[in-house]
């Protein structure tokens, strides 16, 4: 109870998101890319409501796993 839930990514990583900078303006803009979240669940799957914490938690990992490579 008192937990909110949204359509979330479902398999968002680093590999999901791209950095674009202008060399002529200070700062950066982020995109989030591919929105169709992980293609190996049902589309029923990939559209039932989770915790967002679920992504937040794909990407720390993934962030994990950088600093290890």
């Amino acid at each position: 109870a008192g937990v909110t839930k949204t359509r979330i990514h479902g398999d968002y990583h680093l590999g999901q998101v791209l950095r674009a900078s202008d060399p002529q303006e200070a700062g950066a803009e982020w995109f989030a890319l591919d929105f169709e979240g992980e293609p190996a669940r049902a589309l029923a799957e990939r559209r039932a409501k989770h915790s967002p914490l679920r992504d937040v938690a794909g990407l720390l990992r993934s962030f994990d796993y950088a600093v290890r490579m």
